[in-house]
């Protein structure tokens, strides 16, 4: 009896010390290091801001079309469309022009799109192209002198070319002479035109 009354006391005492830790705003460290530590928040997005003025599309009145070299490889005939900015402002132009060549008589024979031709550009895809005020980039357009229409007799020719520049509704008519050759673009097989290029990516050749 005299083991049981001893412990008593001793358990009750333990149970009071444990109630005023609990009670009296005594934390163990753990407690106060959790309850100070700052919120976590979510990360910042790392994605880039989109630019405030994003380069437009060229406008066919912002652009001077011409024929700006031409050339000729065996059987195979034919130039470059030049696309120069002439605005004041960039403008970006990506893929193929609409190529229209006319007849002397007004027969209209639009060209087929080809990712390359024998005059280049050694491209896989078409690129997008952003031109300064003042550049120039090029499209490919080529035909043959031999075949098809051309068996014998007077060489038919085409004497316009109408060019849409890509994302354009508007054309313009350009002539088709090819200066370098000495002669109108030949009407002797389809027409095949590349997409726009910065102009070093093609070959050199002579001037229209």
């Amino acid at each position: 009896m005299m083991v049981t009354s001893l412990n008593i006391p001793r358990r009750a005492a333990v149970v009071l010390v444990l109630l005023c830790l609990a009670g009296c705003g005594v934390s163990s460290p753990a407690r106060s290091a959790l309850s100070s530590s700052p919120p976590v928040s979510a990360p910042a997005s790392s994605a880039p801001a989109t630019p405030a003025l994003a380069v437009a599309v060229c406008r066919t009145s912002q652009l001077q079309i011409s024929v700006a070299r031409s050339g000729a490889a065996g059987p195979a005939v034919g130039g470059y469309l030049g696309f120069r900015n002439i605005a004041a402002r960039p403008c970006r132009l990506s893929g193929w022009p609409s190529l229209v060549a006319v007849t002397a008589t007004g027969s209209a024979v639009p060209a087929r799109r080809v990712i390359t031709t024998a005059f280049g550009p050694e491209i896989q895809t078409a690129p997008q192209v952003t031109l300064a005020p003042g550049a120039l980039v090029e499209a490919v357009f080529i035909t043959g002198e031999s075949g098809g229409s051309c068996g014998s007799g007077t060489l038919p020719t085409y004497r316009a070319l109408r060019v849409t520049p890509p994302g354009n509704a508007r054309s313009t008519t350009v002539s088709a002479w090819l200066g370098a050759v000495g002669t109108y673009l030949p009407a002797c097989v389809a027409i095949s035109v590349s997409p726009v290029v910065p102009s070093a990516s093609l070959y050199p050749i002579g001037s229209s």
